[in-house]
């Protein structure tokens, strides 16, 4: 008896992980429950739809790109996407698409990555806030990574000194450079503390 013959489908049925069988045309053919259970849709509304047809439309060009890659004989594909789901909400969708080998068919796993999506966007707009910051104060200010022993110096600071942004590294030994020789013992101890 074999026990194993079950494994694929079972595997299918029980993941956690998101996956779907597409054809080499952009139709979803089948979805685990996994997207039931995790994005808002209903499986029988995408099953034999098309793949494009849940994308943003921002992101299908791209999306078309890869899938035509898959239809022109590339193996594997991996590309990011806003998918909508049932209710018009749209969330980011890391793909894994793999072809079939003599198949008109391809297995996809996706990966809901809209939190990390969202975390990038909080980042790179506290950036912005800072930057702005930074230029509107008109301080010198620097910022030191104890691991790579890179320091931020800003240009500001740079211009303070008398030199231009690219006249001094964001290196620690660049920043020390300019401490006086006699000040030097006395900075580094406040700076170690």
């Amino acid at each position: 008896m074999n026990t194993h013959s079950s494994f694929p489908s079972d595997f299918f049925l029980f993941s956690s992980a998101l996956l779907c069988v597409l054809n080499t045309d952009g139709t979803i053919l089948q979805l685990n429950p996994a997207w039931e259970e995790q994005l808002n849709v209903i499986s029988t509304d995408l099953e034999n739809s098309r793949f494009l047809a849940w994308v943003h439309p921002d992101d299908i060009a791209s999306s078309q790109y890869y899938l035509t890659q898959l239809k022109q004989g590339i193996t594997n594909v991996t590309f990011a996407n806003r998918w909508r789901d049932c209710a018009g909400y749209y969330h980011w969708l890391n793909w894994e698409i793999s072809a079939v080998p003599h198949q008109p068919k391809c297995y996809a796993v996706a990966t809901d990555i809209t939190a990390q999506k969202h975390a990038e966007k909080v980042l790179l707009d506290t950036e912005e806030r800072f930057e702005l910051a930074v230029k509107g104060s008109n301080h010198g200010l620097w910022d030191w990574n104890l691991i790579t022993n890179e320091i931020y110096l800003s240009p500001r600071w740079k211009n303070i000194l008398g030199y231009q942004d690219h006249e001094i590294a964001n290196h620690l030994d660049e920043w020390c450079r300019f401490v006086h020789p006699e000040d030097f013992t006395q900075m580094w101890a406040t700076v170690e503390a």
